[in-house]
């Protein structure tokens, strides 16, 4: 999964729900302080599936999106001290979103490649097409 991937990287993370236990078929690859789940890889004879609790697919403008929609939650997990200060983190990642190379922006929230980039951000899928789907189409190809 994490072929070209950095040993530890930055990842966009919203959680909702959270897994917290692997089933016996489940391999852990990745963990860190907000959750010992980040990724896992289930293998059931030559069937698997791969995934990973946080969002390589969300770029900032959807992250901008989900933090508007969340304004109390921020503020009762200490991550914003006011609404006023919600709005402008939603401003500041639009912003971003529309123009990465804003290194203020990028410096301010520590968001570097690992975010910004869209094809280091998604490797994972690349991987997992890669290594996993694609191999198993091939054998399977009638």
């Amino acid at each position: 999964m994490y072929r070209y991937k950095r040993p530890a990287f930055d990842a966009l993370c919203v959680h909702e729900d959270e897994v917290d236990q692997l089933p016996a078929c489940g391999t852990l690859l990745a963990s860190n302080e907000m959750s010992r789940v980040q990724a896992a890889i289930m293998r059931d004879g030559d069937r698997s599936s791969w995934g990973v609790q946080y969002h390589p697919e969300f770029d900032l403008a959807t992250i901008a999106a989900i933090i508007s929609t969340r304004v109390q939650r921020h503020l009762d997990e200490g991550l914003a001290r006011s609404a006023d200060d919600v709005a402008k983190i939603v401003d500041d990642y639009r912003a971003l979103a529309t123009n990465t190379s804003r290194p203020d922006l990028a410096w301010k929230y520590g968001l570097g490649g690992d975010v910004l980039d869209p094809v280091i951000r998604t490797l994972e899928f690349r991987s997992w097409l890669t290594a996993d789907v694609l191999p198993y189409a091939n054998r399977h190809a009638a």
